[in-house]
């Protein structure tokens, strides 16, 4: 690790000169790997399971579903490719300048709700793995947990981009490999996948938790980015073909 690669970004909502832009288009597709490659999509993805659908069409629909999500996301990123700009910014040129105050706002509560997320699960994964080597799951080793993973991400936060774009660098390839891991091992014990359960229920409901399945976690999951789409993109150089920024975000 350089210290070019890790220090301060001082640009704030300012457009990125072109001498700053000096990401890459593998460097997108780890920080939002990083985004999406976390505990919370063992329990989102079996949320179609407890809408009581079957196996099959809950992966079908998550899969299906994401691939149109991430699409209208990847397109955001261009925007903050050809401009240089964050999404908050851009978010003016449609609805002004006063009128983005309420986009604003809704990115701020929305902020501060993938934060929770982001600390509920990393603290209760932590717990278990401290239980494991016999550590008492007490309300003060819940907090010390707590502080931690909240300062780990109030640290990067401070630093910004390149604090975000190298921790992510690091971090997602040995992530992918233990969800891998972790997810075989479950997937291959007796019993704990029914890899041929269907629905039970009646039609219009099928169709009702289908249809909220395909809007929460599918569609919903990929457009639930797009406030942040470009605060990333805009550091890519404009000499890289926006195509590549697409299919890399």
């Amino acid at each position: 690790m350089t210290d070019s690669e890790l220090r301060a970004d001082i640009h704030s909502i300012e457009p990125i000169p072109d001498a700053d832009r000096d990401s890459t288009g593998p460097q997108q597709m780890w920080i939002w790997a990083g985004a999406n490659i976390a505990p919370v999509n063992w329990a989102l993805g079996a949320l179609g399971i407890i809408l009581k659908l079957g196996l099959m069409e809950t992966i079908a629909v998550i899969v299906l579903g994401n691939i149109v999500g991430c699409a209208i996301f990847a397109t955001f990123t261009v925007m903050g490719h050809k401009t240089g700009v964050n999404q908050m910014v851009l978010s003016r040129s449609a609805f002004g300048v006063r009128g983005a105050y309420l986009p604003s706002i809704l990115m701020f509560l929305m902020t501060l709700g993938w934060i929770g997320v982001n600390t509920y699960f990393p603290v209760k994964v932590s717990m278990g793995i401290l239980g494991q080597f016999g550590v008492p799951d007490t309300w003060f080793i819940e907090i010390v947990v707590i502080t931690l993973v909240m300062a780990v991400q109030v640290l990067i936060g401070i630093y910004g981009f390149y604090a975000i774009r190298t921790f992510e660098k690091y971090t997602v390839p040995p992530t992918i490999a233990i969800m891998v891991l972790m997810s075989v091992l479950a997937w291959t014990r007796p019993g704990v996948v029914n890899w041929s359960l269907t629905t039970s229920l009646p039609p219009g409901a099928h169709l009702a938790m289908l249809t909220l399945l395909m809007t929460a976690i599918g569609v919903g999951w990929g457009i639930s980015w797009v406030t942040w789409a470009s605060d990333y993109s805009r550091f890519v150089p404009k000499s890289v073909p926006s195509k590549s920024v697409f299919w890399y975000s």
